[in-house]
């Protein structure tokens, strides 16, 4: 008997099928992860802040979306390893990365993120900008690089004030 198997025993509990915990897993939601906002234009945010998280998201847009081109838009906190994420973001396939900021105490300030645009041979647009151009897009538009930064595209995007 599994451990599993003898607590539930032992709370009168009953073990879920596989079939059970997979339907449910394919019913979770995360906002902010992997998010579809739009389906036309296709939108997605993802609160990729540190190069781990990066380097799924990488992952993922490379085995989901492989052939179709990508408009990227990314930011971070003036805490992250921002050269390192930018460096992972280059590695997605068919797509254009393009730097911004965002007004928080603790982002990466427009000044910095220009600078380090021009450094890296990048574009850099103001978020709100990007977001209403995006609409134009036949692009996909992907969204990342900081919690705090989805918590002010998320509702803008979510209010169809730019879609």
């Amino acid at each position: 008997m599994s451990l599993a198997d003898y607590y539930c025993q032992l709370q009168s509990l009953s073990l879920l099928s596989a079939d059970q915990v997979q339907n449910a897993l394919n019913q979770v939601s995360w906002p902010g992860r992997m998010e579809i906002l739009s389906k036309n234009p296709l939108i997605l945010i993802d609160g990729a802040h540190n190069p781990h998280a990066i380097h799924r998201l990488v992952d993922n847009l490379n085995q989901r979306y492989p052939n179709q081109h990508k408009q990227i838009l990314f930011t971070c906190i003036n805490t992250k390893e921002e050269r390192t994420m930018i460096r992972q973001l280059k590695k997605v396939k068919n797509a254009t990365l393009t730097l911004t900021s965002f007004t928080d105490h603790r982002a990466i300030t427009k000044k910095n993120m220009q600078k380090l645009a021009e450094a890296e041979q990048l574009t850099y647009c103001d978020w709100q900008a990007f977001l209403k151009k995006a609409k134009t897009f036949k692009d996909m538009v992907v969204v990342t690089g900081s919690l705090y930064f989805l918590a002010q595209v998320r509702p803008t995007l979510c209010k169809q004030e730019i879609l």
